[in-house]
């Protein structure tokens, strides 16, 4: 499958007929659009989902002979310092350079592609989980629901001020127990964030690490199925 283009955004379409229900969704750092799209045929539901996976824009070096994409740049040595101390109110607090300029682009992309936001799951796996959290709360509409595979707390301040705005709002999140790049703490931290302002969910924690296991895949489902 190609990507498409709208609204200077990439994405791969699994488009069906009269759909009950689309999920946006966007990749983590270093992946791409193809990365979570296997995810639109393990996904086993009743309802009939259209699944619409974003590539981010900016390009980043994983290897010698590796690029990725990323939402926006992270020195990854300061974010592994910043877990291994627990020192999280310098991850939470802070704004990601790069974070507005693509929460802009994703909401072109949305505005654009004409989507019923009513009827719109938006969701993600790590880096897109947070930026999808970000553009939700930017929404000057109530989504359908949030999908969280392995994120995180960013811009803190500012989503503490919008949260209230989505009261109501279904979300699911999971995190793994030992995941090593985004410490178990700070998803804690997000989900009494989330629910602390009137969100309804829960946080799944599974004894891995950043991934998503089965056992994820299958209340995910039952999300989808129910939201």
């Amino acid at each position: 499958m190609k990507l498409q283009k709208t609204a200077g955004i990439e994405y791969l379409d699994f488009p069906v007929a009269n759909p009950d229900l689309t999920v946006v969704m966007l990749h983590g750092y270093g992946a791409d659009a193809y990365d979570l799209s296997g995810l639109a045929g393990e996904f086993t539901t009743k309802r009939k989902i259209r699944y619409i996976f974003l590539n981010a824009p900016q390009t980043v070096i994983i290897d010698t002979h590796m690029t990725g994409r990323a939402w926006f740049a992270i020195d990854i040595l300061e974010l592994s310092l910043v877990m291994q101390r627990g020192n999280f109110e310098q991850f939470t607090q802070a704004i990601p350079k790069g974070l507005e300029h693509v929460r802009e682009m994703v909401l072109g992309f949305i505005d654009a592609s004409g989507l019923d936001i009513s009827k719109t799951v938006f969701g993600g796996f790590s880096q897109g989980a947070m930026v999808a959290t970000d553009v939700v709360l930017h929404l000057n509409e109530m989504p359908k629901g949030l999908l969280l595979f392995s994120s995180s707390l960013v811009n803190e301040k500012e989503w503490k001020q919008l949260l209230p705005q989505k009261k109501g709002l279904p979300f699911f999140q999971s995190h793994g127990q030992n995941d090593p790049l985004l410490r178990v703490e700070i998803a804690m931290r997000l989900e009494n964030l989330l629910r602390g302002n009137g969100l309804k969910g829960k946080l799944q924690l599974f004894s891995g690490a950043h991934e998503i296991p089965y056992p994820v895949i299958e209340s995910a489902e039952k999300f989808l199925d129910t939201v």
